[in-house]
């Protein structure tokens, strides 16, 4: 895991702006116990040199607000697709979890990760209420 570390008392020190201005839609559906989709969207589109880090959960129950740090698992390392900006997460999402119930609650939290420099930016987290159709 990269972590952000800057010296910000550098001269001619800079922060990049963020890549893109975050996630703004995470979802899950299933059909008769098949998943559908995983589904990560965001607003802008980053450069080709960036890639993203998807984080999920396994299912939770509706009373979950949020879960522990412990409960994310890197399901998913990959360059940003250049349009549109949507990244599908269903293989690794039930290949490590499996398949979530109806009604389930499950999180995702993203990372941009600029390749050249190995800066982070944290792009946002939600949740998602698995839903049949």
């Amino acid at each position: 895991m990269v972590k952000e570390t800057f010296n910000r008392n550098k001269p001619g020190f800079s922060i990049p702006p963020p890549p893109s201005d975050g996630m703004i839609g995470f979802g899950a559906t299933v059909t008769a116990g098949v998943l559908n989709e995983v589904k990560v969207t965001f607003s802008g589109q980053p450069s080709s040199d960036y890639y993203a880090a998807i984080y999920l959960t396994t299912q939770f129950g509706q009373g979950i607000m949020s879960p522990k740090r412990s409960h994310f698992r890197l399901l998913q390392s990959t360059q940003v697709p250049v349009t549109p900006f949507v990244i599908d997460a269903k293989v690794a999402y039930q290949s490590r979890f499996g398949v979530p119930e109806e009604g389930a609650k499950i999180f995702c939290k993203v990372f941009l990760i600029d390749s050249t420099t190995g800066a982070k930016y944290n792009a946002g987290e939600l949740s998602a209420t698995v839903l049949e159709v």
